[in-house]
């Protein structure tokens, strides 16, 4: 028999940092969650840093601890070196072994392990074999989708994923991805999304304030707002009184300001840069329209938080939002060209009157409540346990 509530160790290379605030936020909150369901949690988080933001914020290795009494977080982070990626494993290996040591010594064995991303899989493995604790793994990388790990990499996540008790992943599409990559099962578990915190709410726009376009994501190639970029260009020719926010802060900033410039739309476009969760509340009710326009998705956290703020949501067909905008209530896929995704702003814009924000959030708390979620996991925790217990 396991017990009612659960002593649960998460592993993971991405947590919120000094560096990063909003990396891993979305395993925070689950950690978060697994709380509020009565479960004690652990977290030993080994963050590679780039050195871009180490000169930013100007620490080079920086250890953390919090502990409190259902939650503890050990996390150090250290600088990550251009081409030496595939160090990151060994490196929370090694270091995630000391941390774990101490972790036991103080708080003891732990009941299940959840790995987020593979990175941290080797710590898992070292665990299991010597204190034959089951692990789960969550695997959230698009790097598997764009083709971005080398050979050591592609081995250190096949081992990973062989050895896990549990295999999971966030969406259809990249479950079919790695399962034809390693010839391996994956349960696909999609992120959840606070349906409490982000709700449909009205805000009161200034006096004259148009059609408002919302997006957010990390300024780099891959998440593409230079697509959204010229899409709206088209769009504003038309419909003059529209305006474009995009939230985030990346390499392609540059690039994506001069576009705006050369567009003539300093006036229409704003960059609001890096956002905490509170001001993409306010920033979700504003808006009458949020987009995605990315290459590759593995799945797409923003638009579960836009649809649960009751607003309809265009993204291209990039992955994991296809399993998500699944009815035409909740917006339109679109294709990775500027007039598919003009074609599809025109269409939203055309129907925002046919949008029911309370049937577009109801959608959401049914199907990616972050409540609902954990609890499925802890279900499944249950069960490896007891399976791991029989053996």
């Amino acid at each position: 028999m396991t017990k009612k509530n659960l002593h649960i160790l998460i592993l993971t290379n991405s947590f919120p940092t000094v560096h990063q605030p909003l990396a891993g936020i979305f395993w925070k909150e689950q950690a978060e969650q697994y709380i509020k369901l009565g479960n004690r949690v652990g977290v030993i988080a080994i963050i590679p840093v780039s050195i871009k933001d180490i000169f930013k914020k100007g620490k080079v290795f920086s250890f953390s601890t919090l502990e409190e009494t259902s939650k503890v977080c050990y996390q150090f982070s250290y600088p990550n070196f251009p081409g030496l990626n595939f160090l990151a494993c060994f490196i929370s290996r090694w270091l995630g072994l000391y941390l774990f040591k101490r972790y036991f010594k103080k708080f003891g064995q732990p009941d299940i392990i959840h790995v987020h991303r593979y990175e941290a899989g080797l710590l898992a493995c070292c665990i299991k074999k010597k204190y034959e604790i089951p692990f789960f793994i969550t695997e959230h990388s698009s790097k598997f989708l764009c083709e971005e790990l080398n050979f050591i990499e592609k081995s250190i996540a096949k081992k990973v994923f062989l050895e896990s008790d549990t295999r999971m992943v966030v969406s259809s599409h990249l479950r079919n991805v790695l399962e034809e990559k390693f010839k391996v099962e994956f349960l696909i578990v999609p992120n959840g999304v606070d349906c409490e915190f982000f709700y449909p709410k009205t805000e009161n726009k200034e006096k004259n304030q148009g059609y408002i376009i919302f997006s957010a994501g990390n300024l780099t190639k891959n998440k593409n707002h230079s697509l959204l970029v010229h899409a709206f260009s088209r769009f504003n020719k038309i419909n003059s009184n529209s305006e474009l926010i995009i939230a985030g802060e990346g390499p392609e900033k540059d690039t994506i300001q001069k576009l705006i410039f050369d567009l003539n739309l300093t006036n229409k476009v704003t960059l609001t840069g890096r956002l905490n969760r509170e001001t993409m509340r306010m920033y979700y009710s504003k808006m009458d329209l949020f987009v995605l326009p990315s290459i590759k998705e593995t799945f797409g956290v923003v638009i579960i938080e836009a649809l649960s703020s009751g607003k309809p949501v265009v993204s291209t067909k990039c992955g994991g939002p296809e399993d998500i905008i699944s009815e035409d209530f909740l917006g339109i896929l679109c294709d990775l060209t500027i007039d598919s995704m003009h074609a599809a702003i025109e269409t939203s814009y055309s129907n925002k009157d046919m949008y029911d924000p309370r049937k577009i959030h109801t959608f959401i708390l049914n199907n990616f409540d972050q409540k609902q979620i954990s609890k499925y996991l802890i279900e499944l925790y249950k069960n490896s346990i007891i399976n791991s217990q029989c053996k």
